[in-house]
């Protein structure tokens, strides 16, 4: 009984893990649409770095 408790939060755990990991990418790649977005808007792109 002991093991299933631990094995399930485990299981939750990896879950919230991998929810955080795609959070941060799905963020990084907005960034970097709204930066690209932004540069391309500004009559001269700036130094690109």
């Amino acid at each position: 009984m002991e093991y299933t408790v631990h094995t399930i939060q485990g299981l939750q755990r990896l879950s919230w893990l991998r929810s955080q990991f795609i959070f941060s990418r799905l963020i990084r790649l907005l960034l970097k649409g709204a930066i690209a977005l932004a540069s391309r808007a500004t009559p001269q792109g700036r130094s690109v770095a």
